[in-house]
């Protein structure tokens, strides 16, 4: 099957500043400003359905002084770690689950 779409699509975009988060079911894109504090967002893959995606971004090209730390939940991974950090100004990660663990693509 194909999916045809005629016009824009509009994902939901969450705005976080604070020092910790929890990405939710009903998030997509994560725009991160880290230009205050070090931001850590917690991944828990079994809140997910298999084969959810998101996307992680540092809107505010701040993840070089502050870093941004993607946290696995409880005995899960990110690509067989348990945290990965995004330490470039204006650095991306697009991630996806099985509903155990986390792996970026």
């Amino acid at each position: 099957g194909y999916l045809k779409v005629s016009g824009s699509i509009v994902f939901f975009r969450r705005a976080i500043s604070a020092a910790s988060a929890t990405a939710s079911v009903n998030d997509y894109i994560l725009a991160v400003d880290s230009t205050s504090n070090q931001v850590q967002i917690e991944f828990d893959a079994t809140s997910f359905y298999t084969g959810s995606v998101l996307v992680v971004k540092d809107e505010g090209g701040n993840a070089h002084t502050n870093n941004i730390i993607l946290s696995a939940g409880t005995s899960q991974t990110i690509d067989g770690a348990t945290t990965v950090s995004l330490e470039s100004p204006h650095a991306s990660v697009n991630i996806y689950t099985n509903g155990e663990n986390w792996f970026v693509y």
